[in-house]
């Protein structure tokens, strides 16, 4: 199943909207529908995008040749066939918490919501230039504070939707 654009990714899309990536080198894991990976192409970014979902990889190569846009699309899970660094590196992880089934449920992140963007991070910071920034969301339904405390992470933004509140966070080199 392809995650589809909804409001987690409509307030990300917004933030992306403030970065300057003209030239940047901009990795998006968990790609979905692309729609974070597109956009920055489509404002001058050399984008790679990941997904673990082999119809997700198909459909966003589709979905870039439509809109004529230029992006490389890898089928990993996580950051296992990652090469080079990137300017800045997006992640919209499942952050529910709750029993992970597999792939069952696209929006579970493990027990406290946080254990999927834990390990991303760990693996993130390998793959960032000097002075890059990574880029992720949260939810209020997860144990953030856990999350906070563990890596020096910055709030930028929140919006509350009627169940919870997401948090983009960002984390520098």
């Amino acid at each position: 199943m392809t995650y589809p654009v909804s409001e987690d990714t409509l307030f990300f899309k917004q933030h992306l909207e403030k970065l300057d990536l003209e030239g940047k080198k901009l990795l998006e894991v968990g790609t979905g529908s692309g729609e974070l990976a597109i956009r920055a192409a489509q404002r001058g970014a050399k984008v790679t995008a990941l997904d673990k979902n082999p119809e997700s990889v198909e459909k966003v190569k589709e979905r870039a040749g439509n809109e004529e846009v230029e992006l490389e699309v890898v089928r990993s899970d996580l950051l296992g066939e990652v090469e080079g660094c990137f300017d800045f590196i997006l992640f919209n992880p499942p952050y529910l918490p709750g029993k992970r089934e597999g792939d069952s449920d696209p929006l579970v992140g493990g027990k406290k919501g946080i254990e999927l963007t834990e390990k991303f991070i760990e693996q993130a910071r390998k793959y960032l230039t000097k002075n890059g920034e990574i880029y992720f969301i949260g939810s209020s339904l997860a144990d953030l504070e856990s999350l906070e405390s563990k890596f020096e992470v910055e709030r930028v933004d929140e919006t509350r939707l009627w169940f919870e509140t997401l948090v983009l966070y960002r984390r520098s080199t």
